[in-house]
């Protein structure tokens, strides 16, 4: 009885020996792929951090690029306001001096607006504050600023007119808004 127990005793010992080695590989099994995981995560941390930095980097994307864009802009707009500035003033200007030398027929009684040969100039057609708001209406038509779907452009409509109305400087213009409602 004494070699059964032996024997009995050396394969409870292999079976527990190959246990802990059976253990032991799950172990270095598990740490492998934890491994392998933390390597696939961290490749893929670092494929969106240098996709992030190319498309931040590109072209027209930096915040200097986007102030000199901005600053082009609303030197255009300060353009705008002032040709419509100037253009009043100029209409003022000969309206007086046309009701001064008592060209009636040719000017209205009052210094908003001068008509000759059937064409009327009138300070109201292009007010600037009006122009500028409405470029700035027609160039943001197509952004959203919140869930409701309230826009830019209902916010400066009060000021600017609805957009599917042209000022006379857009029907006057080589190239009218299209698209609009």
């Amino acid at each position: 009885m004494t070699d059964d127990l032996m024997t009995r005793a050396r394969q409870a010992i292999a079976s527990e020996d190959a246990e802990r080695l059976a253990d032991k590989a799950r172990q270095i099994n598990e740490t492998d792929e934890q491994a392998r995981v933390a390597e696939e995560a961290q490749r893929r941390r670092d494929d969106a951090i240098d996709a992030a930095a190319r498309a931040l980097a590109a072209e027209g994307i930096s915040l200097p690029a986007l102030g000199a864009k901005f600053n082009a802009a609303v030197a255009a707009l300060a353009d705008l306001a002032e040709a419509a500035t100037i253009r009043e003033q100029v209409i003022r200007d000969q309206a007086t001096a046309l009701l001064a030398v008592g060209a009636a027929d040719l000017t209205g009684r009052t210094a908003e607006y001068v008509e000759i040969s059937g064409q009327r100039f009138a300070v109201a057609d292009n007010k600037p504050a009006v122009l500028v708001a409405r470029a700035c209406a027609v160039a943001a038509s197509a952004l959203e600023l919140d869930a409701n779907g309230t826009s830019l452009v209902t916010i400066l409509n009060p000021a600017s007119g609805p957009l599917w109305r042209q000022t006379p400087a857009e029907e006057a213009g080589e190239y009218p808004v299209v698209g609009l409602p």
